[in-house]
């Protein structure tokens, strides 16, 4: 049997926008010129021997009584990063987020909110990885420009009591300046 993997959103659409970033609990999705960061929910389709197709797993479905619940888990996480990009505020080397209004850390969906998603600026460099897969020869300048940048953002980052924990190539964004890394 062929099985083919495709992400959904909560009310069980297919994610037909361009998918810019996958994560552990998240993918980030284009919406014109914002990203936007969605539960990372899927759909395994296979078929029924008859060829016609046949959902497997539906993430975005309730589960049967009894059952694990992904959904309550994904939006909680979603939510515990709202808070931090709160606390965090505004900084010249942190993505800037536009709709970080408190949706409650309810794991219900008979919540009242409907908006369990991140919008943030795009960055129309992407991550630092492909960047560097592309142009694989910054000049030092350039670097030495990201390290300072990387530096104080994490100092800024640090002294409002948030630790890291995921620093890599494509958790670093670049912007459309080339001037710091987000």
């Amino acid at each position: 049997m062929t099985i083919i993997a495709e992400f959904v959103h909560l009310d069980g659409t297919r994610v037909t926008e361009k998918i810019i970033g996958v994560g552990g609990t998240g993918i980030l999705i284009q919406q014109g010129q914002r990203a936007l960061k969605i539960p990372r929910l899927s759909r395994d389709i296979g078929n029924d021997g008859f060829g016609l197709p046949l959902v497997i797993i539906d993430e975005s479905s309730t589960p049967k009584e009894g059952d694990y619940d992904i959904r309550a888990d994904l939006l909680l996480s979603l939510e515990h990063e709202k808070a931090i990009d709160r606390r965090l505020g505004n900084h010249h080397g942190i993505v800037r987020c536009h709709n970080l209004s408190s949706t409650s850390m309810s794991t219900s969906f008979t919540s009242t909110s409907t908006d369990h998603s991140i919008m943030m600026d795009l960055m129309a460099n992407g991550d630092l990885r492909h960047y560097l897969a592309e142009f694989p020869r910054p000049d030092s300048n350039q670097i030495l420009s990201w390290l300072t940048t990387m530096a104080q953002t994490l100092t800024y980052i640090h002294d409002r009591r948030v630790i890291v924990a995921d620093i890599r190539l494509d958790n670093l964004l670049v912007d459309e300046n080339l001037a710091s890394l987000c």
